[in-house]
């Protein structure tokens, strides 16, 4: 049985082969061979003792490493730390008593030890604010910041068989004949920017092939703008970058001279490597990463701290992962491929912006505030005020299928956006309400006398905090109703609070970001036309503000006024509100007002229409032959063949296309029309009002010819042979080609131009499908 070693003290003295310009904190480690931590202690003045289980013992190995400032960048020693900080592993023989005096360190080696690097950047959510795309912060967030091991470390640990492999599969990926493609190429062309640097291609190039897109690094890229890789490019790239003496040495079958080259190489090489993870399994496990810190974000989502790091390259080499506090557990939440998401050489104080798109999180919406006790009525749901028309309809949303923009009304929820002054309670202002009415299209009552209709569906404000309780910080949600309150012509909602509340234990609170909190009130369109014989028709919005006084609410008008913004501002940029014109602010006195004079409101008219669209194909004719249940038509010579289709909705708010195609060939389409109902339609459709009906008659050959392609369909001729255009055999390029008889396919789609503010309502549109065959006599 082995004896057990015994508990020894191991006095050490070190120095260095000439002295650093100031002190190097450095710490001794003991080791087992097989890496077992024996003992380690802090080196202060060129002197330390190591105590620990060390007697005895021949299985030992002592190494000199830098040290980091206590609690900055502490890991747990291993062999493998011992590896990555390049420490110093002297030669030495044990001696129980007495000192040893260890050879120095060589400058080689200390005069790369630690570096500070400041390590600075944002989490962020991107985020659909106003019909523009945001990042909005991500407070308290922990981002986890890992050293990964520099490339040509990977490479030392490879085994032999493998670097030939990987030598192997690089050789024929730049042996590889790449074969010009032919315009029009792929759609899209992934064509990268080669005047790029290649040193560049690890830090900010996306790889993209046929099915896979792969970031190399996390977002948004270091310096330089993101741009896609395919792999021939790759190739051709790394190819200029390698030496033909280079290559004709990759051959060689020494493991060190491939793998050194490889090593000097790796950078115009690791595109490749990223884009191809699953070919080279064996390749990633050698790959790792070791966390140096792990830093909570502020308020605006930023993080700031320093780490140590060895700077045997120029820089750090560093990947980045997010977790987030989810269901009181943390959870990850940004996580990707260290392979291709590392920032290599990472420029210390450089920027990094980390996108979170993880579902169950949201960012921080930035809050405007409107000038002093004023009310910037800004948006319905994306749609900028500025962007709706006079007529109560918008045409800021383009239609499916190549449309382009036309006019939208208004339906399903809608969403006001409203900003409320931080000083309006100061100013006495404590409730709001919308309200809406029946008006014809001019603005006027539809109805003398309707009573305003208060817009009354409860709303409340979402917010997430924590708190302390006990010892432990809690996150958890909560919400702040806002009404209804009241009953009557009293009916109102508390004016939203511009902070969260603050709780016992309060250590932090921040409203969420999401439509909820978006909007001032959830006005259900379909509501405001119950009767069935009335879906549709126009009305006027209303927002009031009141005072409360002894429980009673009394009209006021906010001393800032009403403001919107500017007419040409569509959600990009700042924003500086101005004061609302009269089209949008009228004057109004009754009972609820407090004095005799008018207290100021703020209108807005839409027009609301939830009524789905129309589609149907009218079956095919030609003179003197009925489709009847099969849809075969026969003719003789080159009859008109008349196609129709009916496509409506009620309002008019629709557009709709309409295509027909000849057997499998979809790259082409024989007849087409498309427009916006209720007007004729494009290439020679007429359209008739009275049933919705668009149609035109089509020379049968023009139907029945189509565009030949290389290796496409083969036509038979003709008959007679000389009557009409005789199809190419497959070796020539594309002509046209006329067929006796073909089988058609219709389509008919009718889309909704109606959108509540956010979406285009989608669940209105209509499809129709048809066919038929023209069979020669």
């Amino acid at each position: 049985m082995a004896e057990k070693a015994k508990h020894i003290t191991i006095n050490l003295s070190v120095g260095f082969d000439s002295e650093p310009e100031s002190e190097l904190p450095l710490k001794a480690y003991l080791f087992t061979r097989s890496g077992r931590l024996l003992a380690s202690a802090p080196v202060t003045k060129g002197k330390t003792a190591l105590k620990g289980e060390a007697g005895g013992r021949k299985d030992l190995r002592l190494f000199i490493a830098p040290a980091p400032p206590e609690g900055e960048g502490e890991v747990a020693a291993s062999l493998d730390m011992m590896e990555r900080l390049q420490a110093y592993e002297p030669s030495w023989t044990l001696v129980e008593s007495g000192s040893i005096e260890l050879k120095p360190i060589p400058k080689k080696l200390w005069s790369c030890w630690l570096r500070r690097c400041r390590v600075r950047g944002a989490v962020v959510v991107p985020s659909l604010v106003g019909g523009v795309w945001q990042d909005l912060p991500l407070p308290h967030a922990r981002v986890h910041i890992c050293e990964v091991d520099p490339l040509w470390l990977l490479l030392k640990r490879i085994p032999n068989i493998h670097i030939f492999q990987l030598r192997d599969d690089l050789l024929k990926i730049l042996d590889r004949t790449w074969i010009p493609i032919p315009n029009p190429g792929p759609d899209p062309d992934p064509w990268f920017d080669q005047g790029t640097r290649l040193s560049k291609l690890p830090l900010n190039r996306a790889l993209v092939n046929s099915s896979d897109t792969i970031m190399i690094n996390p977002q948004p890229e270091p310096p330089g703008s993101a741009q896609t890789l395919d792999l021939e490019t790759a190739a051709k790239t790394i190819e200029a970058a390698l030496p033909q003496n280079s290559r004709i040495k990759l051959l060689s079958s020494s493991s060190l001279e491939v793998r050194n080259l490889l090593a000097s190489h790796l950078e115009a090489f690791w595109p490749v490597l990223c884009l191809w993870h699953w070919h080279w399994p064996w390749l990633w496990p050698f790959l790792r990463t070791w966390e140096r810190t792990a830093v909570e974000t502020d308020a605006s989502g930023t993080f700031d701290t320093n780490i140590w790091y060895c700077p045997f390259g120029d820089h750090p080499d560093l990947y980045f992962w997010v977790d987030y506090c989810i269901d009181s557990a943390w959870t990850p939440v940004y996580k990707p491929s260290v392979r291709c998401h590392t920032w290599w050489n990472y420029p210390c104080g450089t920027e990094v912006t980390l996108h979170v798109t993880d579902p169950r999180v949201s960012g921080v919406a930035i809050q405007p505030d409107p000038p002093p006790a004023s009310v910037l009525v800004e948006r319905i749901g994306d749609i900028w005020l500025g962007d709706i028309q006079a007529n109560g309809t918008t045409t800021a949303l383009d239609m499916p299928n190549g449309l382009g923009p036309m006019p939208h009304a208004f339906g399903d929820v809608l969403y006001p956006h409203v900003e409320f002054s931080s000083s309006l309670e100061a100013a006495g202002v404590t409730h709001y309400r919308w309200s809406y009415q029946h008006v014809n299209e001019d603005g006027t009552e539809r109805a003398p006398g309707e009573p305003w209709h208060v817009v009354s569906t409860p709303l409340s404000r979402i917010y997430t905090e924590i708190v302390s309780i006990g010892d432990r910080e809690v996150w958890r949600r909560g919400n702040v109703p806002l009404g209804p309150v009241g009953s009557g012509d009293q009916v109102a909602f508390i004016l939203p609070p511009h902070d969260p509340p603050i709780n016992p234990g309060h250590i932090d609170a921040w409203w969420d970001f999401c439509r909820n909190n978006e909007a001032s009130a959830f006005f259900h369109t379909t509501q405001a036309y119950p009767d069935s014989g009335l879906t549709a028709g126009w009305v006027k919005l209303r927002l009031e503000l009141f005072r409360q006084d002894a429980g009673t609410l009394h009209r006021v008008s906010p001393s800032g006024g009403f403001q919107i913004p500017p007419p040409d501002y569509h959600g990009v940029g700042d924003m500086v509100s101005i004061a609302a014109g009269p089209s949008y602010v009228e004057d109004l006195h009754d009972a609820l007002c407090d004095g005799p004079d008018p207290v100021q409101v703020f209108v807005l008219k839409l027009c609301i229409d939830n009524r789905p669209t129309y589609a149907n194909i009218i079956p095919a004719t030609v003179p003197g032959s009925v489709t009847g249940c099969t849809g075969i038509l026969t003719y003789s010579g080159n009859p008109d063949v008349s196609i129709a289709f009916n496509a409506s909705q009620p309002g008019n708010h629709g557009g709709f296309v309409f295509g027909v195609q000849l057997g499998h060939l979809n790259h082409q389409v024989q007849a087409s029309s498309s427009g916006v109902v209720g007007a004729a339609g494009s290439n020679g459709f007429a359209y008739a009002p009275a049933e919705s009906k668009y149609s035109r008659n089509v020379p049968a050959q023009e139907l029945l010819t189509h565009n030949h392609l290389l290796d496409g369909c083969i036509c038979p001729p003709m008959p007679p042979a000389g009557s009409g255009t005789l199809c190419p055999d497959a070796s020539r390029h594309a002509a046209a080609c006329l067929v006796a008889s073909g089988a058609f396919s219709e389509v008919l789609s009718v889309y909704a131009a109606v959108t509540n503010g956010y979406d285009r309502l989608w669940w209105l549109d209509r499809y129709d499908h048809a066919g038929f065959a023209l069979v020669q006599n």
